[in-house]
């Protein structure tokens, strides 16, 4: 299930953002610095590129359609077996550039969440509880006494909301 943020919550999750002077920590995990910002665009580039090459590759040999057609393993087999050196290195570069994306991201994350539970959290820890209790909607003493990891799980699941990105995403 997708969390959903109405005013109310959103209201309350600006509030701890506020109180726990994370404004720029959860602007750079939601929507990245320049670094970040840089390397999806780079992503986007190689990953339009990457697919225009192999289109034209299928394209030599068959209609997109035929190769829409085929089933997902004879897929694999054409590509396999029609892929060429420059392909196959496009590809790598394509990965390597999103697992660096995907590492900076991480970095970020974890960065925020080490500020929020470690350094900013006794001050805070009602405030805390009480927010994300509201935000999925179940009781205080749930989430007292709940593992760790399942904190941090809904945390992230927070930080990936669609909601709370596109409201950040008003404001830059």
């Amino acid at each position: 299930m997708e969390l959903k943020i109405n005013t109310e919550k959103g209201l309350e999750i600006i509030n701890v953002i506020n109180k726990l002077g994370l404004k720029e920590k959860v602007k750079d995990v939601v929507i990245g610095d320049e670094i970040v910002r840089n390397k999806k665009i780079a992503v986007q580039i190689k990953e339009n590129q990457y697919h225009e090459n192999v289109l034209k590759l299928i394209e030599k040999k068959m209609t997109k359609s035929e190769y829409d057609s085929l089933s997902t393993e004879e897929q694999e087999m054409f590509l396999k077996e029609n892929l060429t050196k420059d392909l196959i290195k496009q590809g790598n570069e394509l990965n390597n550039t999103k697992l660096e994306l995907s590492n900076y991201i991480q970095e970020y994350g974890f960065d925020l969440i080490y500020t929020a539970i470690i350094e900013r959290f006794y001050g805070n820890k009602d405030l805390i509880y009480k927010t994300l209790a509201s935000l999925f909607n179940t009781d205080i003493e749930i989430i007292k006494n709940q593992s760790l990891n399942e904190t941090i799980k809904m945390i992230k699941e927070l930080l990936e909301c669609q909601d709370l990105k596109e409201v950040i995403n008003i404001f830059m």
